[in-house]
């Protein structure tokens, strides 16, 4: 592998890595994937006719246009398919209202309820040496967990239908 293709499959590497921790678009994503697929790709194929940076240019290029394409047409499907969930939620929501007005469907009341706060932790405490099934056992730190909660009383709006 010549020297220019290793800096390219280096580059090519931390792109990869730059873009798996952000926070990034589906088109910059593509856009990224389809760059590094294209040049790994380009690299390859230029190897084969001895010009491996300009095939590696030439991959990216055409990679990261094919890429942002894909990645373009997955987020707008992420987007169509959340603005309908989003008006299905609207309409249950406009639906509970109607028949919170038309007064026989039932009613809002509010319920108490409990819940269990735990508040356990793990506790250090030193054992001493001992003997167990006739083998000395040196003194040590355990860890042991210590249960501890408690309830507590809240109260929540619940919609409750006329039976």
């Amino acid at each position: 592998m010549g020297e220019k293709s290793s800096l390219c499959l280096v580059f090519a590497l931390a792109i990869v890595l730059v873009c798996s921790g952000c926070q990034m678009s589906d088109t910059q994503k593509g856009t990224g994937i389809g760059a590094v697929t294209g040049a790994v790709v380009g690299t390859g194929i230029g190897a084969a006719f001895g010009v491996p940076g300009l095939g590696a240019a030439i991959g990216a290029g055409g990679g990261a246009l094919g890429g942002a394409l894909i990645g373009d047409m997955f987020g707008r499907k992420k987007q169509k398919k959340q603005k309908e969930e989003l008006e299905q939620q609207l309409q249950q929501k406009d639906q509970e209202l109607a028949a919170a007005r038309a007064g026989d469907a039932g009613h809002y009341d509010t319920v108490t309820k409990r819940r269990w706060i735990d508040t356990s932790n793990i506790e250090r405490v030193w054992v001493p040496a001992h003997t167990k099934d006739g083998v000395l056992i040196e003194g040590h730190y355990e860890d042991r967990p210590v249960p501890s909660g408690r309830w507590e009383e809240y109260q929540e709006k619940v919609w409750v239908p006329n039976s």
